[in-house]
């Protein structure tokens, strides 16, 4: 090891899934966009090439020496009407943020600058949904909390006073919109 220590370190070994080991094979991929591209020609928003093209980087189809990647055996038609969606994760709870990019503040001589900080624990997924033309489609924010709040979850501000009895007929339209 000594000798070798530009070439060898020593380290913990890290654990992985076998089950993740046994799908992630190139047939299984090779399977599934099959499978993703038949839905999508089927879906009206895709159309075969029967023989496969070459594309040009720029999407045009051009000659197998000018060719960016595989051939192409698929176009799509409707950008507009695919949706993706990313996954990120974070967590609210500010404690242990420290000093972003070295930030400083001013305060009197002997005082400690505060700010507010959330120092609960919370967990976050959020989900941003775009369209394959580059239009942001929606943001789904789950947040991990300890009890349902079915107030909050349904948009009700407890705070406001309703108007009529929730037997009434109109009572839903009654109580809905800004202030409500």
């Amino acid at each position: 090891m000594k000798r070798n220590k530009t070439k060898l370190v020593s380290k913990r070994g890290q654990k992985y899934k076998l089950i993740g080991q046994s799908w992630t094979t190139y047939e299984n991929f090779v399977d599934m966009y099959q499978h993703t591209y038949n839905e999508l020609v089927e879906a009206g928003v895709a159309i075969d090439l029967k023989d496969g093209v070459w594309m040009h980087r720029s999407g045009k189809i051009c000659s197998e020496l000018d060719a960016h990647g595989c051939k192409v055996f698929q176009e799509l038609i409707r950008p507009d009407m695919c949706i993706v969606g990313y996954e990120v994760g974070g967590n609210l709870c500010m404690k242990r943020d420290g000093h972003v990019g070295e930030e400083k503040m001013l305060t009197a001589t002997g005082k400690f600058p505060q700010r507010k900080a959330l120092s609960r624990y919370c967990k976050f997924t959020l989900v941003g949904i775009t369209a394959l033309n580059g239009e942001a489609v929606m943001c789904i924010i789950f947040l991990c909390g300890a009890k349902p709040n079915g107030s909050i979850e349904a948009r009700i501000d407890i705070k406001v006073q309703p108007i009529g009895s929730p037997s009434d007929r109109d009572f839903i339209s009654k109580n809905s919109g800004s202030g409500k």
